[in-house]
C-alpha cells in the first residue's frame, strides 16, 4: 500500500484526533477508531523509499505522518484494548518503514529536518528506543543554530550556508533560515515555513521534557523565545520588521506558539508579550492545525 500525501495526512489526523478524543473522554470507540488506522498501516504500508545521500519528499512525508502516528501511539499505549501483539506490529512499522526515511537527514530547508526530528522523537518514545531519542536530540542541537539565529552564534558563514538563508536585510535575534523565503520566490512565504519549523522544534523539546530531559528547553530558551517573539510580532503587524527585502508577512497562521508559550510562560514565568498578544487578542483570525501542527491549543492551551 502506498498513500498519496493527502490520504496519508487524513489517516494520521484520524489516528491522532481519535487517540486524543479517547484520552479526554474515555470512550473506547475513539481508541478503536485510531487502532483501525494502525492495523491498516502496520499490515499494508510499504514504507518510504529514499535514495541514499539524496534529499527527497519521502523524508518530509515520513516526518509529517510519523509525528502524528508516533504521538497517537504513545497516547494509546495505556488503552487496555490494545494488545501487546498489535503494539509490537506498530513498533515494527516505525522501525522498518519510517525510521530509514527519518534517519537520513534532509538537506533541504530546515523545516524538513525539524519535521523529521519531531517524528523521530515521537516514534522513539513509543518504541522505547533510547538510541533514536539520542539521535533526534543531537540532530536538533546541530540544527538549532543553523535555523534560529542569535547574534552570539559564531562559526557560521550565513552568506554561503546551504540551505540558503535567503539574504535577510536585518540580522536580529529570532531571524530564521526561512524567514525571508519570498526574497527568492513568490508567492509570499515570509514566515510561512518558519511556523512549521518552530512548531516542530517546540514539539521535540516538549517530548524531551516529558521524558525527563529538561535540557532541550533550557539550553535553547533564548533562541526559541526570540524566534517566537519575532515571528509573533511579524504576524501581528503583517510586517517583517525590516528583516526581509519583501516587508510583507505571510497570511498563514498556524497553531505554532502554544506549546512554547505553555512552557516558557506558564511553567517558567517568562514574559512573552508579542506571543501573548497573538494568542490572546487575535480573535479575528483562526489558528490552523496542519500536518504535524495539530491541536496544540487543545493539548497545551488554557
Amino acid at each position: 500500500m502506498q498513500r498519496c500525501e493527502e490520504e496519508a495526512k487524513a489517516d494520521a489526523k484520524k489516528a491522532y484526533a481519535n487517540a486524543l478524543a479517547w484520552y479526554y473522554t474515555g470512550d473506547a470507540q475513539y481508541a478503536e477508531n485510531a487502532m483501525q488506522v494502525f492495523r491498516i498501516w502496520a499490515n499494508d504500508f510499504e514504507g518510504y523509499k529514499v535514495v541514499p545521500g539524496i534529499s527527497g519528499q519521502a523524508q518530509l512525508n515520513a516526518g509529517w505522518i510519523g509525528a502524528l502516528l508516533g504521538s497517537a501511539a504513545e497516547v494509546l499505549r495505556s488503552y487496555a484494548g490494545w494488545s501487546g501483539k498489535e503494539q509490537a506490529a506498530v513498533k515494527s512499522l516505525f522501525a522498518t518503514r519510517f525510521y530509514p526515511a527519518l534517519h537520513q537527514e534532509s538537506e533541504w530547508n530546515g523545516n524538513n529536518d525539524l519535521t523529521q526530528i519531531d517524528a523521530l522523537m515521537s516514534i522513539a518514545v513509543f518504541s522505547e528506543n533510547e538510541s533514536w531519542l539520542t539521535e533526534a536530540k543531537d540532530r536538533l542541537q546541530r540544527r538549532n543554530p543553523r535555523f534560529f539565529y542569535l547574534p552570539s552564534d559564531t562559526g557560521i558563514d550565513y552568506r554561503s550556508t546551504s540551505p540558503s538563508w535567503y539574504s535577510p536585510t536585518r540580522w536580529i535575534a529570532g531571524v530564521t533560515q526561512e524567514s525571508c523565503r519570498t526574497n527568492a520566490k513568490l508567492p509570499n512565504d515570509n514566515g510561512h515555513h518558519t511556523q512549521y519549523a518552530l512548531a516542530s522544534a517546540l514539539r521535540a523539546a516538549e517530548v524531551a521534557w516529558n521524558q525527563g530531559d529538561h535540557s532541550v528547553y533550557g539550553l535553547n530558551q533564548t533562541r526559541y523565545t526570540a524566534a517566537m517573539e519575532l515571528l509573533a510580532l511579524q504576524v501581528l503587524s503583517g510586517d517583517m520588521q525590516g528583516v526581509c527585502a519583501d516587508p510583507k508577512t505571510t497570511a498563514s497562521l498556524f497553531d505554532t506558539w502554544m506549546i512554547g508559550y505553555n512552557h516558557y510562560h506558564r511553567r517558567m514565568g517568562i514574559y512573552l508579550p508579542h506571543t501573548q498578544k497573538l494568542l490572546k487578542n487575535n480573535e479575528s483570525r483562526i489558528f490552523k492545525s496542519d500536518w504535524n501542527i495539530f491541536y496544540e491549543s487543545l493539548t497545551h492551551g488554557d
